[in-house]
This record gives structure tokens, C-alpha cells and sequence, in this order.
């Protein structure tokens, strides 16, 4: 994070920053049961249960995984990478990829197979309707707006513009900064 030479160039001073993220898993109705069920690296940033019963998790570098209930039996999910968002819409997960210069939102089976690219652009924070049937998701460029996409694909429909539209707070700072 940080590093520093003294001026006779004889010492080297160094501060690293090293990341831990575990998944503690408990009953939500006994938070006293509260167990730690990774311990090492990868270390995980989001976390989902699936209808199996199984965790699904991201790692550092954005890669999918998942482990049995138990923390164990981990392994990669697909080979998908890049991975900012993700979502479990019934026996599919729904995500975002960083590509060169956008995000594909792409659905793959629950056992990481079967990878089909449904959106393309600026795209973010995927979730899913109650009945597993459409998937819901928000494009970035401006004026920004949500969409519903059938889970299959097909073609997105529009649900609303943002509220607090990007744009919207650039144009009224500008307009402030000029009065």
C-alpha cells in the first residue's frame, strides 16, 4: 500500500494489505450457532445459497465458486471470469463479466455449464423475480434505466429510469458551480 526509501537510500520501509474474507454460515433464527466454513484462499466477497443447499461464492480476481453446505468440496463454477455481480434465479445464475469495454450479463446452469450471453453494455446488479422467470438488471449509460429480460433471453424491456439519474446530479453540480 505504501513504500518509502530513507534519504541515504540505505532502507526501505513497506506496508502491504492483505485481504480476508471468510463465509460464516448460521441458523437465522440461532445466531449462537454461528460456524466459520472457509478458512484460506480464496478469500470470498459475495455469497448465495443455491436450491441444493450448496454456497456459491466470488473470489478476488471475480471467479465463481462453489462448496457443499459443510464449507468443503470446493471448486470453480463454470469458466467464467471477471465476475462483478451474480445472482441464483432457481437452477441458473445470472451474472455480470467484465469484457475489454463492457459487462456481458450472462446465465449459466447451476453446475456452471451451458453459459449463454443475454445483454451487453454497462450493465450491473442482476436479480431475479420471485418465480425464477425474468431476470431484472440495470444499464448504466445515461439516462440510466432498468430492464426486465426473460430468463431465457429475447429482447429486454424497459421498467423505469433511474432515480438520481448520473446525469441529472452532473448538470444541476455544474448548473450550482456557475451560479
Amino acid at each position: 500500500m505504501d513504500l518509502d526509501l530513507t534519504k541515504d537510500g540505505g532502507t526501505v520501509g513497506v506496508i502491504t494489505n492483505v485481504v480476508q474474507a471468510q463465509v460464516w454460515v448460521s441458523s437465522s433464527t440461532d445466531l449462537t450457532s454461528l460456524q466459520q466454513f472457509t478458512n484460506g484462499d480464496p478469500p470470498v466477497f459475495q455469497v448465495r445459497a443455491n436450491l441444493n443447499g450448496n454456497i456459491v461464492t466470488t473470489d478476488w480476481d471475480g471467479g465463481l465458486w462453489m462448496m457443499n453446505e459443510a464449507g468443503t468440496q470446493r471448486s470453480t463454477l463454470g469458466n467464467v471470469r471477471g465476475v462483478g455481480w451474480f445472482t441464483l434465479c432457481g437452477h441458473t445464475v445470472v451474472l455480470t463479466s467484465n469484457e475489454r469495454n463492457s459487462t456481458a450479463l450472462l446465465r449459466l446452469d447451476a453446475d456452471g455449464t451451458g453459459v449463454t450471453k443475454l445483454a451487453n453494455g454497462n450493465l450491473w446488479s442482476p436479480t431475479c423475480s420471485p418465480d425464477n422467470s425474468f431476470v431484472y438488471y440495470v444499464n448504466w449509460e445515461q439516462p440510466e434505466k432498468i430492464w426486465r429480460m426473460p430468463i431465457e433471453g429475447c429482447a429486454a424491456v424497459e421498467v423505469a429510469q433511474v432515480l438520481g439519474d448520473l446525469s441529472w446530479g452532473i448538470s444541476r453540480c455544474h448548473r450550482m458551480a456557475t451560479l
